[in-house]
């Protein structure tokens, strides 16, 4: 119900472009797709082959993987965080886990569809606690540990930096 058909001119159709949606039954999207883009033969494919939704689409590496840890707004910046920033986390014992590290997503919400306005997540989405940060499968093991109590802190690094440091790093005292 997402697709709808729109009347174009005959010689601007690609020759792929698929005119009967049902041969979409059982299909899912190989990739986002935009308002008024036609729909082609590429354009879905298998549920087995299928590229993930946004997120995994937003994770910039193939060795990084998504990690959601659920954070008060006490220990969260507030609510104040947005997919895209970088943050440090601060372990239970007032330890520096990691620095750098890049927010995937607040809630379900990533930068692609935060619908707060300006990138910045929805008060729903915020509201959720649910943080997603994009790192290495042995760090999400440490992110996990760390916060098996709700103990995780994140503080907020300016936008400067966060441009500037885009790799997550170890914190140098662990």
């Amino acid at each position: 119900g997402l697709i709808a058909p729109a009347r174009t001119l005959r010689g601007s159709v690609p020759p792929s472009a698929v005119t009967d949606s049902s041969l979409l039954q059982g299909k899912v999207a190989a990739a986002t797709i935009q308002a008024r883009q036609f729909i082609t033969d590429a354009s879905f494919v298998a549920p087995a082959q299928g590229g993930g939704g946004s997120l995994a689409a937003a994770i910039g590496s193939k060795d990084l993987v998504a990690v959601t840890v659920s954070v008060d707004a006490a220990r969260a910046v507030a609510n104040q965080i947005a997919p895209g920033d970088r943050v440090d986390l601060i372990d239970g014992t007032g330890e520096y886990l990691f620095r750098g590290v890049k927010i995937l997503s607040i809630g379900q919400e990533t930068a692609a569809n935060a619908a707060g306005g300006n990138g910045q997540p929805s008060a729903t989405a915020a509201a959720s606690g649910l943080v997603t940060f994009e790192v290495t499968p042995d760090q999400a093991l440490e992110i996990v540990n760390a916060n098996s109590d709700g103990g995780l802190y994140l503080t907020l690094q300016p936008l400067s930096a966060s441009s500037a440091d885009a790799n997550t790093i170890p914190a140098s005292s662990r």
